[in-house]
């Protein structure tokens, strides 16, 4: 009886067997791939880049069964995105470069409608050195990449909070001193990023003179855990404007309660200082004028407030009027 041929399934089981072998010798034991955890596929590719090994973690990433992958090229798994994957894997074994790359997969090819994989490909060499195939980690890192995505619109948005409110953000490292800045703080302080040392001493040169001491004392308090770095100051622009600052610190210790760094906020609060500033002139005003002068609630009638020359005139102090309304000073009002 002449002897069976050897068909294609014979060929397959071979090269199985034969890399894991080779697994074996690249100390990775197919048996512990299999078994592994499944949020990462591990593969193996011949030199002509067709799948010869497959773990379970594969399966679990793109939905196709690790059989299903035996013997099939790259246009079969990923018919979207073999174009994209083969030049990268061709490099491996053209020029024996490890690669490290990420991809979409999009299509029939995976269980979801978008995925994006990481890629680690290193080639595999026989004892003569000769590159017989690859074997290559595959990592789903879509919640990762959603995950930075997410960071960075929450930072854009922190950005354009800061920016419309006037907030700028410090990070002072006491170790070596260096003070970071981000780009509001500059504005706040009119200060390019060119001209900023990066050291504790821009902020000091920028502070009033009248105010240095005091601010100096209130960071070393903070350091200190005397109490926190809540305060204001005024600073002074290198064009001469002075702006006022509402500034908000907090000290990192290290494990040995040794003070780390200091991060913190600087608010421009100079419109309000104004602001404040107009509305004291204008209560001011009020006070000191001749005329009587009297403010109440339209609702209640009650006085929310009466200036001197009202209070000389009807003989009631201001709390005491505070607890009328002009019907009981005069009736007939």
């Amino acid at each position: 009886m002449p002897p069976k041929k050897k068909g294609l399934g014979f060929k397959q089981n071979t090269q199985i067997r034969s890399v894991k072998t080779r697994l074996l010798t690249l100390k990775l034991d197919p048996l512990k791939c299999v078994q592994s955890n499944l949020s990462f596929g591990f593969c193996y590719l011949d030199k002509d880049l067709r799948f010869i090994y497959v773990n379970n973690g594969m399966s679990v990433i793109n939905g196709m069964q690790a059989e299903e992958y035996r013997g099939k090229t790259l246009e079969e798994v990923f018919p979207e995105n073999a174009a994209q994957i083969r030049p990268k894997l061709e490099e491996v074994v053209r020029k024996g470069r490890s690669v490290d790359f990420e991809f979409t997969v999009t299509g029939d090819s995976a269980s979801c409608s978008s995925r994006i994989w990481q890629v680690f490909s290193q080639p595999d060499q026989n004892k003569q050195g000769k590159i017989v195939g690859m074997t290559s980690v595959v990592i789903d890192i879509t919640e990762r990449k959603q995950i930075e995505a997410a960071l960075r619109n929450s930072q854009e948005r922190l950005a354009r909070a800061t920016r419309a409110g006037g907030v700028g953000i410090w990070d002072w490292y006491l170790e070596n001193d260096e003070l970071v800045w981000d780009e509001s703080m500059f504005r706040v302080y009119g200060i390019s990023r060119a001209d900023f040392s990066g050291a504790y001493d821009a902020w000091k040169n920028s502070l009033h003179p009248d105010d240095l001491k005091r601010a100096e004392l209130e960071i070393k308090d903070a350091l200190r855990d005397i109490k926190s770095f809540d305060t204001e100051f005024r600073i002074v622009r290198p064009d001469g404007e002075i702006r006022h600052i509402k500034s908000f610190g907090e000290v990192i210790y290290d494990w040995n309660k040794k003070p780390k760094r200091m991060v913190g906020t600087n608010w421009d609060i100079t419109e309000l200082k104004q602001a404040e500033t107009r509305q004291a002139d204008l209560a001011r005003m009020i006070e000191d004028s001749l005329n009587e002068i009297y403010i109440f609630d339209n609702t209640t009638l009650k006085f929310l407030d009466v200036n001197r020359a009202a209070r000389e005139n009807l003989g009631y102090t201001q709390d005491e009027i505070k607890q009328l309304t002009p019907l009981d000073i005069k009736p007939d009002f």
